[in-house]
């Protein structure tokens, strides 16, 4: 355990300074962000929790076809193997987090209730003993220490730091992170790792909790997912000499400030777009309208447009697109879930919505 230790000595580059001072720029907007998507946190929340299933479930690479997999994130259906329990358990991990972070203790039996839920009916973790020599003045005697001390050594250290205000909070959260990463806490497992995967979780949940309000609207596991080698090899760079208290943690503390960033710039991109709607007055249903008419492409599905609306309903979608299809503006080409739909008209350069022609609904038929 080193890199806590080492907080007081850890020098920030000038690049990664001017990230971070990013970063806490749209940190302070999380009030006004909160405010604007207040109506629809809960529905933000629940498409969130879907995303982070999906590609946390990709990096545990369990044997889940992609679509199965998808099915499985939106739906609560009987699993058929152990594979598909975690996904289950998954989002249940999710949901206490994304709706009840703020109850989440940093103490041991709390982490390791954590690894239990996300392994439940699968296999139940422990913390591991060890045997260390304690020597006495004439004799020395064997004395076995459980890793849920580690833990709390761990967790107290970064509280006094984290309180103390001395420390900023994102690279306090990479030593943390790194630390108990290397301590590997549990009992080893051959086919379930609880020593990689819950501190994956410690992160997103530390990151949520102590400062950062984007995790409500946009998934951090799919940045981390898309990046995935980038996020290995820089644990690998942070955790080199951990054992001997020589550890950087400057490449996994560049990584984590740049996914929260591109977070951010993609809630930026979804306050432009409700602040749009709100200024021009549109209904959801004419939002809807708008992205189908400049969807990329001649077809799409209602999961395109869903996860572009993560704060329109269901309902809503389908409303407005059998309201297009009797326009004869678009057309289905199949049934069910993955059915795709047709546009039936092109847009012309420079082409302004009338906002006359439009139904000003406000979704209270739902």
């Amino acid at each position: 355990m080193s890199c806590l230790d080492n907080t007081n000595k850890v020098v920030i580059p000038t690049h990664m300074l001017l990230d971070m001072m990013k970063l806490y720029r749209f940190s302070g907007k999380d009030s006004y962000y909160n405010s604007l998507f207040s109506k629809d946190l809960k529905a933000y929340r629940n498409v969130n929790i879907i995303e982070e299933v999906y590609y946390f479930s990709k990096i545990m690479n369990l044997d889940i076809t992609d679509e199965r997999l998808k099915l499985l994130s939106k739906k609560d259906i009987i699993p058929k193997n152990n594979s598909e329990k975690i996904v289950l358990n998954l989002k249940k991990v999710f949901n206490l987090i994304l709706f009840h972070v703020e109850e989440f203790d940093l103490i041991p039996n709390e982490i390791q209730n954590l690894a239990n839920l996300l392994y439940d009916g699968v296999y139940k973790f422990k913390y591991k003993s060890e045997t260390v020599v304690e020597k006495g003045q004439f004799l020395a005697s064997k004395k076995k220490i459980s890793k849920a001390d580690t833990v709390e050594y761990l967790f107290n250290k970064f509280e006094t730091y984290r309180k103390s205000k001395e420390y900023e909070v994102t690279l306090l959260i990479t030593n943390l992170f790194i630390d108990f990463l290397n301590s590997r806490v549990f009992e080893e497992n051959d086919n379930y790792d609880a020593n990689t995967y819950v501190p994956y979780l410690i992160l997103y949940i530390l990151l949520f909790k102590f400062e950062f309000d984007v995790f409500n609207y946009k998934s951090y596991f799919s940045k981390i997912y898309e990046n995935m080698k980038t996020f290995q090899n820089a644990i690998i760079q942070s955790s080199f000499n951990w054992d001997t208290g020589y550890a950087s943690v400057t490449q996994t503390h560049q990584f984590i400030i740049e996914r929260l960033l591109e977070c951010y710039d993609n809630l930026e991109d979804e306050e432009r777009k409700v602040s749009h709607v709100l200024e021009n007055k549109f209904s959801k249903t004419n939002d809807v309208e708008i992205t189908i008419t400049h969807f990329p492409g001649d077809t799409f599905t209602k999961a395109d447009i869903q996860k572009i609306h993560p704060n329109v309903s269901a309902k809503t979608i389908e409303r407005t697109l059998e309201r297009l299809q009797q326009e004869g503006k678009i057309e289905s080409l199949g049934t069910g879930r993955s059915a795709r739909w047709m546009k039936k008209f092109k847009m012309q350069a420079g082409f302004e919505y009338d906002k006359v022609a439009f139904n000003f609904d406000d979704d209270s038929k739902e």
